[in-house]
């Protein structure tokens, strides 16, 4: 699998979104939204969530192929956004 940023992709192809969060209580970073067909995860590290995803998207795209937008290329536009809620004390 090779990922570039933003290599062959055409101004009017769809681009694909994940937006990843943290689950403070359970401790894991997971997929919150997505509109990529079956793209379901969680991963103890944003690093392995964001490695998870681009393992996953080219074997669901292989799957459920027939659910996929039709692609211009062999490229699939993935934008990944992630949030995570932190509190800060003040002091006094």
């Amino acid at each position: 699998m090779q990922v570039t940023m933003c290599d062959g992709i055409d101004d009017m192809e769809h681009i694909y979104f994940a937006e990843i969060s943290w689950d403070d209580e359970a401790g894991v970073w997971y997929i919150l939204d997505t509109d990529v067909p079956g793209l379901v995860a969680e991963a103890a590290s944003h690093q392995d969530m964001a490695c998870k995803v681009l393992e996953l998207v080219p074997d669901l795209y292989e799957l459920n192929r027939h659910l996929f937008r039709p692609l211009a290329t062999d490229v699939i536009p993935l934008r990944m956004m992630s949030s995570r809620l932190e509190t800060i004390r003040l002091a006094g």
